[in-house]
């Protein structure tokens, strides 16, 4: 059995357009890479465990930590 192809957007999405993604690009888990921690965590509350999020360090957003940290911290 071999693996799908993996499908990439790059997008400005809000929670609103969630069920939209999945509805058009059915999958059993989906990534989200972004580097402000409260979109992250936003999303995350509403996908669970259907999400990995990715927040990739940069400047001082380093040293924030008042919001849940994603899953994968990118440094």
């Amino acid at each position: 059995m071999t693996a799908p192809d993996p499908i990439v957007f790059l997008l400005n999405v809000d929670n609103t357009l969630l069920d939209a993604i999945a509805q058009r690009y059915p999958a059993h888990c989906y990534v989200m890479v972004d580097d402000k921690l409260r979109i992250l965590a936003a999303t995350k509350k509403v996908w669970v465990e259907r999400l990995t999020t990715v927040f990739p360090h940069q400047g001082t957003t380093r040293s924030t930590r008042k919001i849940a940290p994603p899953n994968r911290p990118l440094t």
